[in-house]
């Protein structure tokens, strides 16, 4: 699915994404909705997310989505991309989480439109993914 999630915000929005990446801060981002993904996907969850793909995310990303949706805190782990993730780190809008060894970290972040999902790899201190993914988030939030 494309869209213009961000508005006129969004090549703004792109952009810091894709700076984050180019960093090595992040190894990919995507925006999932209830009703689907948008595009672009950068990164690890582009093997599952493309465009060629499906438009409906998969039920594991679908729960991340809900997570914000319920009044619970949500699950203390999660699968995602073939490994189990222990959420490491919570907030009212975003939930991190970490694979075995470091070797795949996730942050998802809720925006008025679904939930921004960031990849990091072992070389990104957690504090620093949780600062750039907020920072990222505050984008399409204001």
């Amino acid at each position: 699915m494309t869209a213009d999630p961000g508005g006129a915000r969004e090549g703004t929005w792109l952009g810091e994404l894709r700076a984050l990446v180019d960093a090595g801060v992040l190894t990919g981002y995507a925006l999932v909705t209830v009703k689907g993904v948008y595009q672009p996907v950068v990164g690890p969850l582009s093997a599952t997310l493309n465009a060629d793909a499906p438009a409906c995310p998969s039920e594991q990303l679908l729960d991340i989505v809900r997570t914000f949706g319920s009044c619970k805190d949500g699950p203390d782990a999660f699968d995602l991309l073939g490994q189990r993730l222990q959420v490491v780190h919570r907030s009212p809008s975003s939930v991190f989480a970490l694979g075995r060894r470091r070797e795949l970290g996730v942050g998802a972040a809720q925006l008025p439109l679904g939930v921004l999902i960031a990849t990091f790899g072992r070389g990104t201190p957690l504090p620093v993914a949780v600062a750039a993914v907020e920072a990222a988030a505050r984008w399409p939030r204001a």
